[in-house]
């Protein structure tokens, strides 16, 4: 029985490792189950199902929406961000309506919706001090990209200069960024798309991605980031925070 018991236990360490080798978010096996009372052995299968933790790279289930997660690796360590822009059309709570703009040619994955800085923000107030984390509309354990320059491991910072390797590549002339989509490799997965923004109207769909930061420049204004059809770069600038912007979130 001992090296019955030893071949039992060595079925279920391969079996485990497979599982977590394996993408998949849950796995099931069947147990052979071996009973002996000294005189009889009772065998019989047994299924049961095993949960993998969650990890970046595995997709994101917020609000009823599936979003893919890419980690992002700097010179200050890692982040595990939203691969794509948000697209909820609710509080965190998945109950709450908020305003939120989508461009007549879609808002699916991965362009995802518009929103204005305090809609974004849900209420809070600007992000204050390196490393700040206001959730606002992301997902539990989320957050809202914090912006400062004099901290060079805060979020948008973190990712770089080079906007090129922030884009998505064209998989056709024009597809998904306007030519002549200057610069763009994508090198660092992050995916970012051209989503235009809103302003009484949508505007620079398919030319120009608008990304919303927590860090307020004044009453009127917040800070974001820019990527442009036109050239390589990843812009610091302030906009009213009445425009519509797509926000990308972050983990804790």
């Amino acid at each position: 029985m001992k090296k019955l018991k030893l071949k039992l236990i060595l079925v279920w360490l391969i079996a485990m490792a497979f599982f977590w080798a394996a993408p998949a978010p849950s796995q099931a096996f069947s147990l052979l189950r071996i009973f002996s009372n000294g005189t009889s052995v009772t065998r019989f299968f047994q299924s049961i199902r095993v949960m993998k933790p969650w990890q970046c790279g595995d997709t994101l289930t917020y609000c009823g929406d599936s979003y893919a997660t890419v980690q992002m690796t700097s010179t200050y360590g890692s982040q595990c961000w939203l691969q794509e822009n948000l697209r909820n059309t609710t509080k965190p709570d998945c109950a709450t309506a908020i305003t939120s703009y989508c461009h007549a040619s879609g808002c699916a994955s991965p362009w995802g919706r518009l929103y204005t800085w305090t809609t974004a923000m849900n209420g809070a107030t600007t992000a204050t001090g390196c490393g700040a984390k206001i959730q606002g509309i992301c997902p539990s354990g989320w957050h809202i990209p914090s912006d400062y320059t004099s901290c060079a491991t805060d979020d948008f910072p973190a990712l770089g200069t080079n906007g090129g390797a922030l884009k998505k590549v064209n998989t056709s002339s024009g597809v998904p960024w306007a030519e002549p989509n200057t610069g763009a490799t994508n090198a660092s997965n992050w995916t970012g798309y051209p989503a235009g923004y809103w302003g009484s109207g949508f505007n620079s769909r398919g030319y120009n991605g608008f990304f919303w930061s927590s860090a307020e420049n004044d009453g009127s204004d917040a800070w974001n980031r820019l990527l442009y059809y036109y050239n390589a770069g990843w812009v610091r600038y302030y906009y009213n925070k009445s425009y519509g912007f797509s926000v990308r979130c972050v983990k804790d």
